[in-house]
């Protein structure tokens, strides 16, 4: 058994401001409270919003087609199988593809999130063209946001990101002493890799409850390092040899978008109950306690929020068996164990 000993304040959402005053949630409002018992948790309808990088180089081959093409073909083939067990929607960047308008990023989502979406995905990504700049961490931001908006706090909810370039559109760099996204130079600050920006924006996310799965596609050596610092300051890094999901082929991308799934639909659940600051919980699957380990056992994914994550061989058995997932809850007795908020 362990037990939380320290105090949050519960309420009012904390909020955290970074380099353009964008204000992001820290704690959700409507935050469950600790309430003793044991709770059998409910694979509830996960919401999920594509953040989808249409920008210029999403137009170079790729299999039989573009990156943007086979990022289309692989959604309209891994979406259907999903149904109703996960809700989906999208938000495609930048807003548009010519001019200094290919670093603005669109104020709203293009589809919210709802079930049986692959349709509607596919129809909308058929729509759109590609180019433009790779304005990601404000992606994320106005991405993020309007899921928060959209999807009740007590269910999972999770973002994914699918990019192949570098992060850029920061007009607050230097060109002169940046890194350049590419040979071509940085004739303005907007050309500058934009990393640390991004990864600030992932982890302030992930730190309010709101997590990022990162699939690269058709990554380079020099992006590699980039999209395995965005992985894991989003929360959910793959367990692969990199921390992003990769997507350098058709089936990479199949079998990312399928794992992504299987994660969410099995391995994130929302407990009803937390426990208090001396309070203790144990994690049950089937009838084996869970260690609180983020390699093999359970971690929270937001405490705030009551979201647990089950996390490497946990995560894999729920996936197989779909045995029962029990919490077991109790208010006000301390054991001296400690409860984490760390993702």
């Amino acid at each position: 058994m362990l037990t939380r000993s320290w105090w949050f304040t519960l309420g009012l959402a904390l909020l955290s401001c970074d380099d353009r005053t964008r204000l992001v949630p820290a704690l959700a409002l409507n935050q469950p409270t600790c309430i003793a018992g044991d709770f059998e948790l409910a694979r509830t309808t996960p919401a999920v919003m594509l953040v989808l990088d249409r920008s210029g180089s999403m137009a170079t081959a790729f299999g039989s087609g573009s990156r943007w093409s086979t990022l289309r073909t692989t959604l309209s083939q891994t979406l259907p199988s999903l149904g109703t067990d996960v809700d989906i929607g999208a938000f495609i960047y930048p807003s548009t593809t010519t001019g200094g308008a290919s670093c603005e990023v669109p104020s709203a989502a293009s589809l919210t999130p709802a079930a049986n979406q692959a349709k509607a995905v596919a129809s909308l990504m058929s729509s759109t063209s590609t180019g433009g700049a790779t304005p990601t961490a404000d992606a994320i931001d106005e991405a993020a946001s309007a899921l928060e908006q959209s999807v009740a706090t007590d269910r999972p909810r999770a973002l994914v990101l699918a990019t192949d370039g570098a992060p850029n559109c920061n007009p607050w760099l230097n060109p002169a002493t940046c890194t350049c996204v590419d040979a071509q130079g940085c004739s303005s600050a907007q050309r500058c890799l934009d990393d640390e920006r991004t990864v600030t924006r992932l982890s302030r996310w992930a730190s309010a409850g709101l997590s990022t799965w990162v699939i690269g596609i058709a990554s380079d050596a020099t992006m590699t390092k980039v999209l395995d610092a965005m992985a894991n300051a989003g929360g959910r890094p793959h367990s692969g040899a990199h921390a992003f999901f990769a997507g350098n082929s058709p089936a990479e991308l199949e079998a990312a978008f399928g794992a992504i799934d299987a994660q969410l639909s099995a391995c994130v659940l929302v407990s009803p109950s937390v426990p208090d600051a001396t309070g203790t919980i144990s994690v049950e699957l089937g009838t084996t306690t869970l260690p609180l380990d983020s390699a093999n056992g359970w971690m929270w994914g937001s405490l705030e929020r009551g979201e647990l994550v089950l996390r490497g061989e946990a995560c894999a058995r729920s996936i197989a068996s779909r045995e029962s997932v029990i919490v077991r809850v109790r208010c006000g007795s301390d054991d001296g164990g400690v409860i984490p908020v760390a993702q």
